[in-house]
């Protein structure tokens, strides 16, 4: 998955942000978003010695509290499973 690195974000330009931003989107496939996905899934399963869907639900229901790496752990399972979504659209367009 592209990456975009930026030391100082005052020295950017709006438009120069933007570029940069839209040539990274541009140049991801699903594919490799998908799998960059689960590596960050996988490193906060084994950070935390949870399987995702387990934690997630017990995040849902207000058990695990709101620690910043439990939000951005269920933020990113949400872009997983909108990313797994994605895909299967784009499987039932090209094998109807």
């Amino acid at each position: 998955m592209p990456t975009i690195t930026i030391d100082n974000i005052r020295d950017w330009p709006p438009e120069r942000f933007e570029a940069a931003l839209r040539e990274a989107i541009g140049s991801t496939s699903p594919v490799d978003a998908l799998i960059a996905t689960v590596e960050r899934l996988t490193r906060y399963e084994e950070k935390f010695g949870m399987e995702t869907p387990d934690f997630y639900e017990k995040f849902v229901r207000g058990e695990m509290g709101d620690a910043k790496d439990y939000i951005a752990w269920a933020g990113t399972y949400e872009i997983f499973q909108r990313q797994q979504d994605v895909l299967r659209e784009i499987n039932a367009r090209l094998y109807p």
